[in-house]
């Protein structure tokens, strides 16, 4: 189950914002692999991000994401199974015709 919420407000004709709420549960470990925890990958995760059309097509983003668990199934930078993983991502998409 994976349901989202992903709420976007144009800033002008090249320019976009937007947040994203997404729940993802997969207790079974059947999409992402066993996690060996009671609660299995079952996460909530918060985004925004920042979208810019450099192009007519290619689209350039900028995002801040995090994501929480009820249960330690990340790896922080010192090795430490951790509760959450936040992290920034940049990405340039290219459309082709």
């Amino acid at each position: 189950m994976s349901p989202v919420l992903i709420p976007r407000y144009q800033l002008s004709d090249r320019s976009w914002i937007a947040a994203r709420w997404e729940l993802y549960q997969d207790i079974d470990g059947v999409i992402v692999g066993p996690t060996g925890t009671p609660n299995g990958f079952n996460t909530m995760g918060y985004s925004i991000n920042y979208d810019r059309k450099i192009g007519d097509n290619v689209l350039w983003r900028i995002e801040a994401r995090a994501l929480n668990s009820q249960d330690k199934i990340f790896v922080d930078d010192k090795s430490t199974a951790t509760t959450s993983n936040v992290f920034f991502t940049t990405s340039l998409s290219i459309r082709f015709p």
